[in-house]
């Protein structure tokens, strides 16, 4: 990789989006900003205090807004992040009129954290509700519409996930649009086969095609069985 992108330009972009990050941060009462939840500070220019389970990189503030603003969602949606870290994704979320956002985080220690930055939230439409589960054995609420996910996890676990989605569908049918951030595996999505995908979003450009992955969200929606 060229050398002045791996010098001086990353850096200068990753230090750029920890100062925007933080300001956002700080705008809502929250801490989520990715450097401040536990990093290896010794490739970093900033401060960082550590958390137990290590570092959760969260989407971009811009990511998220821009999704948010792309499904225009109604008082009648209810958002669920299935892997939730911190809880930027459903604190933003907060600000739109659903009816519920609900985040989901297996991990004690970054959950407490979410549920730090939901008790500080200075403004919201709803308040979130962080709730402690596996992914995999989690009953979707049924009057979910949207579930949010940033790659927090793959293989068996991703596909079971997907299925307590798809089984919360069969007992309410209804609309259900699903976002998946950098979506390492895509493969395991469509070959459930009742996913479709209706569209894709850019958080970002970066240079090469798996930095353009990571850099992605694909939008699926429920199809009915058969």
């Amino acid at each position: 990789m060229n050398p002045v992108f791996v010098h001086l330009v990353k850096p200068t972009y990753l230090y750029a989006r920890y100062l925007a990050s933080c300001v956002a941060d700080r705008r809502l009462g929250i801490v989520t900003t990715d450097e401040r939840l536990g990093h290896d500070p010794s490739n970093d220019p900033a401060p960082y205090r550590s958390v137990p389970g290590g570092y959760h990189r969260a989407a971009s503030f811009t990511a998220i807004r821009r999704l948010l603003h792309a499904l225009d969602p109604g008082p009648g949606d209810v958002l669920l992040d299935l892997g939730c870290g911190a809880g930027r994704v459903i604190c933003l979320a907060a600000q739109r009129p659903f009816a519920r956002v609900i985040g989901v985080e297996l991990d004690p220690g970054i959950r407490r954290l979410a549920e730090e930055n939901v008790r500080s939230l200075r403004r919201c439409v709803v308040r979130p509700e962080v709730i402690g589960a596996d992914a995999a054995t989690y009953r979707v609420p049924d009057e979910t519409t949207i579930v949010f996910m940033y790659n927090p996890f793959g293989g068996e676990v991703l596909r079971a996930a997907l299925t307590r989605v798809l089984e919360s569908h069969e007992r309410n049918p209804r609309r259900i649009r699903l976002v998946y951030a950098n979506p390492r595996e895509h493969e395991v999505v469509v070959s459930m086969r009742r996913f479709r995908e209706t569209g894709r979003l850019r958080m970002s450009w970066r240079p090469g095609p798996d930095w353009a992955r990571t850099q992605m969200m694909r939008i699926y929606e429920v199809e009915p069985d058969g």
